[in-house]
């Protein structure tokens, strides 16, 4: 089919249905007659668009104008327990799944510094001693990192890091706001921290301790923030490569892609709270506790692999904005 002919020849429809929509507290008899049967027959050329067309904003303009036209038509709304499986089938996951490439330059690039610098702390005793003095890092090392995570109640606990977890990818979110440009050093700073204490517990053959405890929370942690990086620097890109796309329509779906994974991030960073308070601190062996985080992370991965992909291979985008319409069948 020749796509550019049928939006040619079908256009008038689409914006004389746009328009009746756009004033539809004060149409006459005959004229919410037109607007059902031109519902009817926009929702139609949408499902032809979607089977024939590749165009993101083709297929995104007529499903808002299908999905505004049935609620004038119906006033009936989608029950809000579909909205919710939609955004954690769909929105989420293809947001994700779309930034997969800068999500994993964000991870590799974060775990190449923290390595570098965590081998240079744990060789080099003046850059320790610049750190902390011998009696602190000895007590660091052998007392405080492992007391940190079971001084306070596990529930409290759960709460607390939960919030905390979620103040770091929200600071991440924020910076989308300048384009992503602080988002680096975010990303630096925090390879940073977990430099030092990993060099620091390294120094004094600690390294089992650290990882044994850093790891069962951390791997799925760290997913999130460098998820809540890749939108947020990907967002920055847009303003410098917004594709076939104008660039303030391209700001926009992205700017929205962004508020989904906060939201979704939510709910990963829970799961992680949870691990970091109930698991790493248990008595389980080590090798235990790490495998429910490594499960935790296999299973967050896939979860946005097979989702995402199929949605993507749907031309889905995750954007609010397009959530698809139901032609309606006679």
């Amino acid at each position: 089919m020749d796509i550019d002919a049928f939006v040619t020849a079908h256009r008038p429809v689409w914006d004389r249905l746009d328009h009746l929509v756009k004033n539809r507290s004060s149409l006459t008899g005959t004229e919410v007659d037109e607007l059902v049967e031109l519902y009817q027959r926009v929702a139609t050329h949408l499902s032809i668009v979607r089977s024939s067309s590749k165009d993101p904003m083709l297929v995104g303009r007529l499903s808002a104008i299908v999905a505004r036209a049935r609620s004038a038509v119906t006033g009936a709304h989608t029950p809000a327990w579909r909205e919710l499986v939609r955004f954690f089938t769909v929105s989420f996951p293809v947001v994700a799944y779309r930034a997969r490439w800068w999500w994993l330059a964000s991870s590799v690039a974060f775990l190449v510094v923290a390595w570098i610098m965590g081998a240079w702390v744990a060789a080099n005793p003046e850059v320790q001693a610049s750190i902390a003095s011998p009696e602190v890092i000895s007590r660091l090392v052998n007392e405080e990192f492992a007391d940190y995570y079971s001084e306070h109640p596990a529930a409290s606990f759960a709460s607390q890091v939960w919030i905390n977890n979620a103040w770091v990818s929200a600071q991440m979110i924020m910076y989308a706001v300048l384009l992503g440009l602080p988002i680096p050093y975010a990303l630096y700073a925090n390879a940073e921290n977990v430099a030092v204490s990993g060099g620091l517990m390294a120094s004094r053959d600690k390294l089992d301790i650290f990882f044994g405890l850093i790891l069962p929370h951390g791997l799925l942690e760290l997913t999130a923030v460098f998820l809540a990086a890749a939108v947020g620097m990907r967002l920055g890109w847009t303003v410098i490569d917004p594709g076939p796309r104008r660039r303030v329509e391209a700001l926009a779906e992205q700017g929205r892609a962004v508020m989904s994974v906060a939201l979704g991030l939510v709910v990963v960073l829970f799961v992680s709270g949870l691990i970091e308070a109930f698991v790493t601190p248990s008595g389980l062996p080590t090798w235990a506790r790490v495998s429910i985080g490594v499960l935790a992370e296999v299973a967050f991965l896939a979860y946005v692999i097979v989702f995402g992909r199929r949605a993507l291979r749907r031309n889905e985008t995750g954007d609010i904005e397009r959530a698809p319409d139901v032609a309606p069948t006679a």
